[in-house]
Formats: C-alpha cells, sequence, structure tokens
C-alpha cells in the first residue's frame, strides 16, 4: 500500500537531511507506531508519506515514495490523495474552522460533491461510531480536548480514507481520555483501516501495535514488531517505554533473563508466575 525508496528531505536553507535514506514498507491493515525523540523527524515523514511534502514544500526531497503502486509525485493534485489518506495534526484547533461539530463533518462530503441525502446518512453513521451525536449542533472551540479529537476524527472518518494518520494525537489528552482515543484506532484497525501514528505513550497503545518504527535524527534506527523493538537496546534509549517492560528491563539487569519483555499486564503477570515456579 505504501512503500518508501531510500527517501531523504531536506527543508529550505537548511544544510542537514530531516530525514535520511528512509525504507519503510507498509501494508494495507497496519496498525504502525512511530515514534523518537523529539526532533527525530517524526512528523515530516507523517507529512512526507500524505504527500504534503510533496505537493506544498520547496524542499529538497530524494528517494520515493509510493501510494498503492504509483509515485507521490504523480498525483497531479493533492485531492487524489486525500481520497486515500486522511491526516490527523497535533494541533487539532488548527484542523477545526466551522461553526458546528455537524458542519466540521459535512464539510468535505460537500467538497466532494455528495448529494444531502447521502451525506445526512454518513453524518449519522460517523456521528454513532465515534459517539459524539450529543455534540452535533455545539461550537467546536467550546469542546473539551478529547471531544475535539474525536471530532477532527470524525470529519476524516466520513470521508472514509483506506489509511489515517495521526500525529501525537493524544498530546493534549488525560489518560482516560487517551486510552478512549487509542481504543477508537483499535476498533477502525480492525474494520481494515491502516493506521499511522505518531505517539510517545505506549503503555495503551502498544498491544495494539503490528509495527513499530523508531527515528533518531531522520534515520531509522529499527523497524518491526513491538517485540524486536523491545529487545533492541539503542530504541530503549530513545522511546518512552511501558511501565512494565521497564520492570522487566530492570530485572534483565540484575542478571534474569527474558526471553521476551512483557509490554501487557497478562504477559507480567505469566513472568512472574514463571520467576516464581523457577524460584
Amino acid at each position: 500500500m505504501i512503500e518508501i525508496n531510500n527517501f531523504s528531505f531536506f527543508y529550505p536553507a537548511s544544510d542537514k537531511k530531516s530525514l535520511h535514506g528512509i525504507n519503510l514498507t507498509i501494508d494495507k491493515g497496519d496498525f504502525v507506531l512511530i515514534s523518537g525523540p523529539t526532533g527525530a523527524g517524526k512528523t515530516t515523514l507523517c507529512l512526507s508519506i500524505a504527500g504534503i511534502m510533496h505537493h506544498f514544500n520547496e524542499g529538497v526531497k530524494e528517494g520515493n515514495i509510493y501510494l498503492e503502486n504509483k509515485d507521490i509525485m504523480e498525483y497531479k493534485h493533492f485531492s487524489e490523495i486525500s481520497k486515500k489518506l486522511g491526516i490527523l495534526f497535533d494541533d487539532v484547533e488548527a484542523q477545526l474552522i466551522l461553526t458546528t461539530v455537524e458542519e466540521e463533518i459535512q464539510f468535505g462530503l460537500e467538497n466532494r460533491g455528495f448529494d444531502k441525502s447521502r451525506i445526512e446518512s454518513i453524518l449519522e453513521e460517523t456521528l454513532d461510531k465515534l459517539d459524539i451525536k450529543p455534540l452535533r449542533k455545539k461550537a467546536p472551540h467550546e469542546l473539551s480536548g478529547g471531544q475535539k479529537q474525536r471530532v477532527a476524527l470524525a470529519s476524516i472518518l466520513a470521508l472514509d480514507p483506506e489509511i489515517i494518520i495521526l500525529d501525537e494525537p493524544t498530546s493534549e489528552l488525560d489518560p482516560v481520555y487517551t486510552k478512549k482515543f487509542f481504543n477508537i484506532l483499535s476498533e477502525l484497525n480492525k474494520d481494515g483501516k491502516t493506521i499511522i501514528v505518531v505517539e510517545n505513550k505506549l503503555d495503551e497503545l502498544l498491544p495494539m501495535v503490528k509495527k513499530m518504527v523508531v527515528l533518531k535524527e531522520g534515520k531509522i534506527v529499527v523497524q518491526g514488531s513491538p517485540d524486536k523493538i523491545l529487545h533492541n537496546k539503542e530504541a530503549r534509549e530513545l522511546i518512552d517505554l511501558p511501565q512494565y517492560a521497564k520492570m522487566a528491563i530492570l530485572l534483565e539487569k540484575k542478571g534474569i533473563p527474558l526471553k521476551k519483555i512483557p509490554y501487557t499486564l497478562k504477559e507480567t503477570r505469566e513472568l512472574i508466575d514463571l520467576l516464581v515456579v523457577k524460584k
């Protein structure tokens, strides 16, 4: 679905690559987590995958990004890309510009030329899916952080893209709303959507992830399953480890060999039971 071949990017007037030699394959139905320290190139990678760097930025690009076997540069208009892919930026306020919640959701559908009955049907379905029906007549600026995130996501989902990119979507959310939001992403992935998310809150998210990419200074340090990432010592230093994984790594440092670094409660209980039996 997405193929990135030796892709590099320079911002205008910069002598340093923001992305350097990126090679990455994202398959249909993947749930991909992109993580790493501030300035690692996570947002630039997302914007590049979405075609924004190619169509709206004058920076220097090297290599190729293919969306459904077609080079991003071969899409003549960004609207062609946006039919396949939706992106939720870290600054959700910038994406909510209309008077009411339902207008936000209807806006993209109207631009696509959908008739009124179809727009109304999609609106009702989307409001239900994200549990925001009571908010439909409210002004977006009056909503809480979690509600704004759901409305912004709803406006993307209404257009039914196959791929959804989210750049630190929970940065302004408390733990309760963060968990709810991640559960929404999990359900969307189960429905067949390809999810690409930049995130540092890994405790609740990691069990949902199929592939993880860790960046440092514009380069991929390691990519693969969460298990592979947690066994990579360099990657551990670059991400905010889940609490269960931190505990297991402390045991490992004390000389207890571990075949697997647990990152869920179930896995941690199994590890403790195993250690008790061995003792």
